[in-house]
């Protein structure tokens, strides 16, 4: 599968008071060559092994060196899913770019495996903060990702707001789950990202109520 696989760049950016834009970081998005979209369960089933997890890194390693090489200053996000995070090669992976920490963001999506154990999590999340990586907590809304963020939410630096609570409800809905969020977890201090950000009036809307770091594509031009 390993063959077949490539990467795509969204921008994360803040934004101020001006509505001036500052490039955050690169989010790398896998996509897969036939289909040019994300390569679903064939992915999950192939990493979710030994083997195939172990060949998934050396082609991750080869991108993101290539990547931080031809530019010094970008900082480059990448996506964990939590049953990579029992494997020992997941962890030499990362012992091996530490050197790069200060550039390498952690995006740790909470997708449901039979069998998992939130004190991998734990124990992974400590390990990467230990040697410098900050740590990001992907795809969380209302339904999914609640229960990890409530465990982890002092332990890590930020979590992004998944796209899909833009693509199944309007800017109100989505505004009052965000003040919500901000009440129930504004102690923690967290970094929140709201992915999927297509339109100035979407962008304008977050700013208003104190989101202003957002990502997609509206922004690649930076």
């Amino acid at each position: 599968m390993r063959n077949t696989l490539y990467f795509v760049t969204q921008s994360v950016v803040k934004i101020d008071l001006e509505k001036n834009l500052k490039l955050c970081f690169h989010e790398l998005l896998l996509r897969e060559q036939n289909t040019g979209k994300f390569p679903g369960q064939p992915f999950f089933n192939y990493i979710a092994t030994k083997n195939g997890n172990q060949e998934f890194f050396e082609f991750v390693g080869g991108e993101l060196r290539s990547l931080l090489e031809a530019d010094e200053k970008r900082i480059i996000s990448i996506n964990l899913e939590i049953v990579q995070l029992a494997f020992e090669e997941t962890y030499y992976f990362f012992n091996s770019m530490k050197n790069s920490s200060n550039r390498v963001i952690l995006e740790i999506t909470e997708r449901q495996y039979e069998g998992q154990n939130i004190e991998t999590t734990l124990q992974f999340v400590r390990f990467a903060k230990q040697l410098g990586y900050k740590i990001l907590l992907d795809d969380v809304d209302n339904n999914n990702g609640i229960n990890i963020c409530s465990v982890l939410a002092h332990e890590v630096d930020g979590i992004k707001i998944s796209h899909r609570l833009i693509n199944r409800m309007n800017v109100t809905e989505l505004v009052k789950i965000l003040l919500d969020f901000k009440v129930d977890y504004g102690q923690y201090n967290l970094i929140t990202i709201v992915e999927g950000i297509s339109n100035q009036n979407l962008l304008e809307e977050l700013c208003n109520i104190g989101i202003n770091h957002q990502q997609g594509f509206y922004f690649n031009d930076l």
